[in-house]
């Protein structure tokens, strides 16, 4: 009696050249319908199966280049969002002096003075800064940090002379105090909002569009401080503590509304991905 051959799908995951049969497609749709999709079968080199990437590719490489751009485009619009902090943090000192003068008379020279360089100097130390912590936190995270400084130094800097309530300290040498702070802050957000815009871009004749679109945000933040401020003097008046202070606090926006959007856009990456793990645990079930 004639021994019986087994049958193709027995041939799955041990399998010997002398039980293959001459036409080698039928095992490999046999093989391929485990695997949803199309199998080249090649005895001579493994009997292991081989997916087919041209049927399989073309719709994982759309959703990995959709990905890629959506990337890109949320580290531009970071980077963007950045550079028009650090700008108008670092011009809004100068006109928020001369509101000061009336309400807050300077006692010497040097007061102005200290104001307007500190942001300088914590300029100086955030870009040495901000480069090493870009390597050791990684860029993101560094840019939270950076936004978060800037966020905190900017609402300091609006409440001086009336939360901490320093009697031996003036109003101006406090202020000078947060505006190092906050130097230090958008200091940090040049070479990590540079470096984040280069490494988003895989194509380099994109990139210094990119660049052009991200540090162009500075002149629109240096236009933006003499309107606001005209505004508020419009609304509050020249001698109000009000105006200055709320050009001043205003420099806290922009990171408020990147930290919230990032902490928002985490929640729903987690909760996709639990989804996505519930789902596969039912259809395992």
């Amino acid at each position: 009696m004639q021994q019986q051959k087994p049958k193709y799908h027995d041939y799955y995951g041990a399998m010997s050249k002398q039980h293959l049969p001459e036409d080698d497609e039928a095992i490999g749709i046999v093989i391929g319908a485990e695997y949803s999709s199309p199998i080249k079968f090649s005895p001579e080199l493994s009997l292991a199966p081989t997916v087919d990437s041209s049927s399989t590719c073309d719709t994982s490489s759309s959703d990995l280049s959709l990905t890629k751009r959506n990337s890109t485009t949320a580290d531009a619009r970071l980077a963007m969002a950045s550079n028009f902090s650090a700008a108008y943090n670092t011009f809004n000192i100068s006109l928020a002096l001369a509101l000061m003068r009336s309400s807050h008379p300077p006692h010497t020279s040097s007061d102005i003075t200290s104001c307007s360089s500190a942001v300088i100097g914590g300029m100086i130390v955030g870009q040495l800064v901000g480069g090493l912590l870009g390597d050791w936190l990684g860029r993101h995270m560094a840019m939270a940090v950076v936004m978060c400084v800037q966020v905190v130094s900017a609402l300091m800097s609006a409440f001086s002379g009336t939360l901490l309530l320093l009697n031996d300290v003036s109003i101006y040498t406090e202020l000078a105090c947060w505006r190092f702070f906050l130097g230090f802050g958008c200091g940090g957000v040049y070479p990590l909002s540079a470096t984040i815009t280069a490494e988003s871009s895989s194509e380099k004749g994109n990139r210094p569009k990119l660049l052009a679109k991200m540090f162009s945000m500075q002149g629109v933040a240096y236009l933006a401080v003499p309107l606001i401020t005209y505004v508020l003097v419009l609304m509050f008046g020249d001698g109000s503590d009000v105006a200055w202070r709320l050009l001043l606090g205003m420099g806290s926006l922009p990171g408020l509304v990147l930290i919230i959007t990032r902490l928002y856009r985490r929640r729903n990456s987690l909760q996709s991905s639990n989804d996505e793990t519930s789902t596969q645990q039912k259809q395992n079930k």
